[in-house]
């Protein structure tokens, strides 16, 4: 376990559209104490656009983000 990389009250969406389960999701991301995460949901769900809210949130905060995918188009 480590240490959240932020507080739920600190975190600010910059994607007013988000629905509340992409937004629940990367509140997990952000406050969770897991080294590693894995984000899984069925095709057109969102996770490319939380995905990208998500990092942009964590390089705000400093923080370096390695993503893995099953095909070279999702990594990108």
């Amino acid at each position: 376990t480590c240490r959240p990389l932020a507080r739920a009250q600190d975190i600010e969406f910059k994607r007013e559209f988000l629905n509340s389960e992409q937004q629940e999701a990367i509140r997990h991301i952000l406050t969770s104490a897991d080294k590693i995460m894995l984000l899984r949901g069925a095709a057109g769900t969102g996770k490319t656009t939380l995905t990208q809210e998500a990092v942009e949130q964590l390089n705000a905060r400093g923080k370096s983000v390695v993503m893995l995918a099953p095909s070279a188009k999702a990594s990108r």
